[in-house]
């Protein structure tokens, strides 16, 4: 048998998973083109630099508190290495950091734990910061209407503070290009109805059908430009962003404003994830890692595949998602089983596909654990891998053709590098030379 080691439940294992296949395979593992780690030294100098906005110390000057939103455990950012370099700036301004409130983006997404909020921002800021999850049903103020015509509710902690903060990691994202930026904000501590009044743009019903539109690797969208008059309009100050490595490292820091840091930082990404792979495979195995917490993100694993226009997949060939899912299914109070805006995974992935038949592989979960998630019958989850090989030779037989996107959330293979450094302030050029992707 040919193994091959992929990445495995962030957050929670944090090590490796083997997939075993027929030595009469051939198996290509794809990997993006990456880049290296910046270092500290740089983390620290890049934040200083802001892109669109004057540094941060300015900005928090005659000012007496702050919010700091930060996106939850379904993202790999390392809030750990970047908030204490934010709550330094903001002491050097005159903020205490007992002024100083971290909300956690959560959307609609579940609470996270006190290990969570550990796991997140480290022992020195839960030990000194306050540290509050969003909730998206209470606590809400209203801040007037969107120029979609959208209501904005906001969470009225974060609106009560002088001071307004992000921190995020850019990745692709199917619905809002990548995320990052104005993400942190809408959804990530709005009220439910601004979420499902901001995801009608991605998710509308005609009749009965739910019709989903995807802008994977294209933040110009009418989802993110909601997302970003939204934050315009509730006072958004400052956005740190991050672009991580394989190892999920810090491969980029772009801080500022809230588009044009943003999409200095969409450059950076789009270099670093970029994945060559060969095409008309027989089977492409899609991996959910980082975003493997729980099932609800698998669907993410499939970015790789965003474009099925460039045939990675041959039409008649199959298509793996394999999730640590630590967490099990997981939850989601718009887009979950049972909510407003749910798609069966059936009805998405068909559609997202083109038809092309698929699998899903988790060990940690069970046929009743996924069946929710579907609107027909289950026939295509395994949670033993041997199970899924046999299937899988009974269709493709003894020479088939794979490719295994061990990362798949943060992998595109549809976007070529942008021409230049875009032009700009001493800031932005810098991003032409430092963390360059380097290919393995």
């Amino acid at each position: 048998m040919t193994n091959v080691r992929i990445p495995w439940g962030h957050w929670y294992e944090n090590g490796l998973h083997e997939l075993a296949f027929p030595d009469s395979w051939k198996v290509t593992v794809a990997k993006m083109d990456d880049a290296p780690s910046i270092g500290n030294d740089e983390i620290e100098r890049q934040l200083g630099e802001p892109i669109g906005t004057p540094p941060l110390e300015l900005l928090a000057k005659g000012k007496n508190s702050a919010a700091i939103v930060v996106d939850d455990i379904s993202r790999p950012t390392r809030g750990a290495e970047i908030l204490p370099l934010i709550i330094k700036k903001l002491e050097t301004a005159g903020i205490n950091r007992d002024k100083v409130v971290i909300i956690l983006a959560l959307g609609s997404h579940r609470p996270m734990t006190r290990q969570d909020i550990l796991k997140k921002v480290g022992p020195e800021i839960l030990e000194t910061v306050e540290v509050l999850n969003h909730h998206p049903f209470y606590d809400l103020v209203d801040v007037g209407i969107s120029r979609c015509g959208n209501p904005i509710r906001i969470n009225r902690t974060f609106m009560a503070r002088e001071l307004k903060i992000v921190v995020g990691t850019i990745l692709p994202h199917d619905w809002a290009g990548f995320g990052g930026g104005a993400k942190n904000i809408i959804p990530g501590i709005g009220g439910i109805e601004t979420l499902e009044a901001n995801h009608r743009a991605i998710v509308p019903i005609d009749g009965r059908e739910k019709i989903i539109t995807s802008y994977l690797g294209n933040p110009e969208n009418p989802l993110r430009e909601d997302m970003e008059d939204i934050a315009r309009k509730v006072g958004l100050d400052f956005i740190v962003n991050v672009v991580v490595n394989s190892k999920l490292e810090i491969a980029g820091l772009f801080a500022g404003d809230v588009v044009e840091a943003h999409r200095e930082g969409v450059k950076l990404a789009r270099r670093v994830f970029k994945t060559k792979t060969p095409l008309n495979v027989s089977v492409a195995v899609c991996n959910a890692y980082p975003k493997d917490t729980e099932l609800q993100q698998v669907g993410n694993a499939l970015n790789p595949l965003g474009d099925v226009d460039i045939p990675v997949v041959s039409e008649d060939g199959t298509v793996v998602l394999t999730t640590a899912s630590s967490e099990g299914v997981g939850f989601h109070s718009l887009a979950g089983p049972g909510m407003k805006l749910f798609v069966p995974f059936d009805i998405s992935f068909g559609q997202k596909l083109k038809g092309r038949r698929w699998m899903l592989y988790s060990p940690n979960l069970s046929l009743a654990d996924v069946r929710r998630y579907y609107h027909g019958p289950v026939t295509n989850f395994y949670n033993d891998w041997g199970k899924l090989i046999d299937v899988l030779k009974d269709i493709h037989g003894n020479y088939a053709n794979v490719v295994v996107f061990p990362q798949g959330p943060m992998q595109l293979v549809s976007l070529e590098p942008p021409g230049g450094s875009g032009g700009g302030s001493e800031a932005r050029q810098r991003y032409s030379t430092v963390a360059q992707p380097q290919a393995e």
